[in-house]
């Protein structure tokens, strides 16, 4: 959904063209997790400068590897994902060669300038995004592994870099550690979904996602089961590391029920851009999520710095 609604404005110039391409509204997230990492343990001020360098060294190195993504997947989208900029034939093969090259630089740079500990967990986050999509390894084609695998690079690096960068390597709390590893277990989960569309494209080119190895209801309820199952527990652990309990959980609580509704609504027929859409509406959910675990761990933050 998202997808398609940027492809309208990235039709206008070359550059929106090569923003699209690399998925900024994906990258945020994983930026978004990294300064909440920050604000889960810091405490001391957090200046607006490292904040602003923290979130775009992921935000950079995200959009790079999902253009290599993308140059891996070009024949399969051509079937997926035709409005896509490659496919379309917006960019060219080199420009987008060219641009994911510049963003893993400005990236790594910009990790490089927030020292050595975050640098290097940095790499590894580099590391999997480029295992994600490059053969021989190609993590994006081994069923759920896939999916998990992209939840660590959405959620538990990010998380644990940003704490690593204001707190050193430390022993963290077991309720840091439990809300972070149920967090990125119940996207690992939700990310299921984000191959529901791509069924056709995928069995063509034998690209063996999960849905594909187990069947469209069999991995529909998987995801639905776990996040059932792990979305209350992400909900608990950080309500113990935040003021407020009540308000939280009664905002997850909301967010919670819309999420599941939205998984498990109008599931009786196939249909690929329904099931685009689908996806487009738990990933905007899983943002409110996020920036909601953000705007609580931001307000202890300046309770613990001010008071």
């Amino acid at each position: 959904m998202i997808e398609r609604h940027f492809a309208k404005y990235g039709a206008e110039s070359k550059f929106l063209s090569l923003l699209e391409l690399g998925r900024p509204w994906n990258g945020s997230i994983s930026g978004i997790i990294a300064l909440l990492g920050c604000f889960l343990v810091s405490k001391e001020p957090l200046s607006l400068f490292d904040a602003i360098r923290i979130f775009l060294s992921f935000l950079f190195l995200w959009m790079g590897g999902a253009i290599i993504n993308d140059l891996q997947d070009i024949n399969i989208d051509k079937i997926n994902m035709p409005f896509r900029p490659l496919q379309s034939g917006r960019v060219t093969l080199s420009e987008a060669r060219t641009f994911s090259f510049l963003l893993y630089v400005g990236g790594l740079l910009l990790a490089l300038s927030l020292g050595f500990n975050f640098f290097a967990l940095f790499l590894l986050f580099f590391v999997l995004t480029v295992f994600y999509s490059v053969p021989p390894i190609s993590l994006q084609r081994r069923g759920v592994l896939s999916n998990f695998t992209m939840a660590i690079v959405f959620v538990f690096i990010p998380a644990v870099t940003g704490a690593v960068f204001v707190y050193g390597l430390v022993n963290f709390s077991v309720f840091f550690w439990m809300a972070i590893l149920c967090l990125t277990i119940l996207f690992g989960f939700c990310l299921i979904m984000k191959d529901f569309k791509d069924i056709r494209g995928d069995k063509r080119h034998g690209k063996k996602t999960f849905v594909v190895r187990v069947s469209l209801k069999n991995a529909r309820w998987t995801s639905v089961i776990g996040t059932v199952m792990f979305f209350p527990l992400t909900t608990y652990f950080f309500s113990r590391l935040f003021d407020y309990q009540f308000i939280f959980a009664l905002l997850s609580g909301v967010i919670y029920v819309f999420l599941v509704y939205i998984e498990i609504k109008d599931t009786k027929k196939y249909i690929p851009i329904e099931e685009d859409k689908r996806f487009g509406e738990v990933r905007l959910t899983l943002l409110c999520y996020v920036i909601l675990l953000l705007i609580f761990s931001i307000i202890n933050y300046y309770r613990l710095i001010f008071t």
